[in-house]
């Protein structure tokens, strides 16, 4: 019982005074280094939470800290990152440092069966003062299965080019 209450505890300070950053994202005031996703189709938030999780140990991207269920809703608490998406970027800008960067996220994504379909500027980050690419947002991502021969092909592939 008194985890049960924890948890609801914890949810209304979850909830209460977020303030929009993004569509369906949040932080608190008095956490702002912790943004909040919310979910209204749990399904989605399970698949994203999971994929979430896997790439979080294999590439930059934001910790997720913890996920939470209530009322046929999901909240994803993740690591907040401070810096501009690669779209308030003009292509001339990003170097050849930070195109390396974003060639390896999905190179170890791909070789990890992490087929990231949203490969656009909006959604890397070049974190404040460290020139590190982080990836952001996992939505449209998916588990995918492949032979081993087409993981070597594709390994291959990316070392030749890289």
């Amino acid at each position: 019982m008194l985890i049960a209450k924890k948890i609801m505890l914890y949810l209304h300070a979850l909830k209460t005074n977020l303030i929009p950053l993004h569509k369906h994202i949040y932080y608190r005031e008095d956490s702002p280094n912790i943004i909040v996703k919310e979910f209204k189709d749990l399904k989605k938030m399970d698949k994203e939470y999971l994929l979430h999780w896997k790439a979080q140990k294999l590439v930059s991207c934001p910790k997720i800290i913890e996920a939470v269920y209530e009322n046929q809703k999901g909240y994803l608490c993740m690591e907040r990152m401070y810096g501009k998406t690669l779209d308030a970027y003009d292509e001339w800008d990003i170097t050849s440092s930070m195109w390396a960067q974003i060639h390896q996220i999905v190179k170890t994504l791909y070789l990890h069966n992490i087929h990231y379909i949203a490969i656009q500027p909006k959604n890397f980050i070049l974190e404040n003062g460290t020139n590190r690419i982080f990836v952001i947002d996992f939505g449209s991502a998916e588990q995918i299965k492949v032979n081993r021969f087409l993981n070597d092909f594709i390994d291959k592939e990316f070392r030749w080019n890289a």
